[in-house]
């Protein structure tokens, strides 16, 4: 694998052994349920995934939903990378499994663009079962990019008022909403989320 380094290719295998994992289940199921035998030229996963529709519909489509979630699942455990949270809705042309990465410079992923800033203006999506995707991850680490995790206006006013009000009985204080947003300390009150966040303190 010329071009990458020692650890890139170690993180590459590591990956591969378990999305190798997960796939086999995939393939077992063809098997033992349906006596189908993978003799196709398509990659495993994508073989898998093919049948398993096909025989199962709807049940499949839904058994692969969760099986990406688990990679996920698995992918942010070996590949962990800081969370930041960010006010606005997910890109719609991103698959839902997609992790989404934001930094100030270039990232590497199956998707890349440039949008608003949120902690730099360079973001990425990374497929986590994909072979590729764990050197994605670990250069995107690397490169101190943040995984960003959307929150919607609704979701983020609720934990603006949870914090208004931990902040003000911290200080022996009581919060009034309507007080707070008609003298301007909601605006400071969010901002303090928003500056949090970018700190990770929040």
């Amino acid at each position: 694998m010329a071009g990458f380094s020692e650890l890139e290719i170690e993180i590459r295998n590591r990956f591969n052994e378990l999305l190798e994992e997960s796939t086999g289940n995939l393939i077992a199921i063809m098997r033992d349920v349906h006596s189908v035998e993978f003799t196709s030229s398509e990659s495993r996963q994508k073989w898998a995934e093919r049948i398993l529709v096909q025989e199962y519909g709807q049940n499949g489509e839904d058994w692969l939903a969760g099986w990406r979630v688990e990679c996920l699942e698995n992918f942010r455990a070996e590949y962990l990378c800081k969370v930041r949270k960010a006010v606005g809705e997910r890109p719609g042309n991103v698959p839902s499994h997609f992790i989404i990465y934001n930094a100030p410079r270039a990232l590497y992923g199956q998707m890349n663009w440039t949008g608003d800033y949120l902690f730099g203006v360079f973001f990425a999506a990374v497929d986590p079962t994909d072979q590729f995707s764990g050197g994605f991850a670990e250069n995107n680490r690397r490169l101190d990019a943040f995984i960003v995790e959307y929150v919607s206006q609704d979701e983020f006013q609720k934990i603006v008022m949870d914090f208004a009000i931990n902040l003000y009985k911290e200080n022996h204080l009581t919060f009034d909403p309507i007080q707070a947003r008609q003298n301007g300390d909601w605006r400071w009150l969010e901002e303090n989320v928003i500056d949090g966040w970018r700190e990770g303190e929040k």
